[in-house]
């Protein structure tokens, strides 16, 4: 299981306990608080329940002995009406994609003529966030803004972000076994910067995209032979590289809607 699945699993057992305590606080309950009706609940913003939410609290409550006798007295159409006022907020909360944010430490080295940073494989923090809160991070971890991709094919998702800071970060989006890798590095006067392109056994060309020039290769990755694009692109304070599977025209749609 996926952390994706998980979390949602989670949710899913969380909502489930909620709707137990919601049954609970009926039965409970002894003053003649009067029933909402489908009109009351849309009047106050929310959206009916879903045809199987009935059947759902009953299977929730039928695992406890203790409501599964003495159900029948819940006034049902109320603790319906909680159960989907909770549900609006668990979908709402599920249609946040939690971006998973790493914060790598660096070591550097000093000669007499450069100084070489290097990375370690060991983060100094690990934590969630939303996409847009991603995103600043990365761009107050290297100085200056960062190209962000506004078009993705559909079924991508952020799923995290590799701080190094002061150095470059990296944004991956993933769907399946797809996967779309872009580094933006700071560009230093005190670095020879450059990527490393096997012309003998990839395929390199050179494209423009409004007014910039795009190398892109194509290399079939070691051990799985699938075949793998690498776009690399600088301008005056970051290097880009986007490492991908996907076809080549979309990863072009990618690169013209950066921004």
């Amino acid at each position: 299981m996926n952390n994706r699945e998980k979390k949602r699993s989670e949710i899913n057992s969380s909502f489930d306990e909620i709707i137990k305590m919601g049954v609970q606080m009926e039965l409970e309950q002894e003053d003649n608080t009067p029933i909402l009706t489908d009109s009351e609940m849309e009047m106050q913003g929310y959206s009916l329940p879903p045809d199987d939410m009935y059947k759902r609290i009953t299977d929730a409550c039928s695992k406890n002995n203790k409501y599964e006798t003495r159900h029948r007295k819940i006034k049902w159409k109320r603790v319906i009406a909680i159960a989907a006022a909770i549900a609006v907020l668990m979908c709402g909360m599920m249609s946040v994609n939690a971006v998973r944010v790493y914060i790598f430490k660096l070591i550097h080295q000093i000669t007499n003529n450069s100084i070489q940073f290097s990375c370690v494989n060991e983060t100094e923090k690990q934590f969630d966030v939303d996409e847009s809160e991603a995103y600043s991070n990365a761009e107050d971890s290297l100085g200056v803004s960062i190209l962000i991709p506004t078009y993705l094919p559909d079924g991508f998702e952020f799923e995290q972000v590799k701080i190094y800071p002061s150095d470059h970060i990296v944004l991956i989006y993933e769907n399946g076994d797809k996967s779309i890798k872009i580094t933006q590095s700071l560009i230093k006067d005190y670095i020879d910067w450059g990527e490393m392109i096997d012309t003998k056994t990839g395929k390199v060309d050179t494209i423009n995209i409004s007014g910039t020039d795009i190398m892109i290769s194509q290399y079939n990755q070691e051990n799985t032979e699938e075949v793998w694009l690498a776009a690399v692109w600088n301008d005056e304070y970051l290097l880009y590289k986007i490492d991908t599977n996907i076809e080549e025209r979309t990863l072009k749609k990618i690169i013209s809607a950066m921004e």
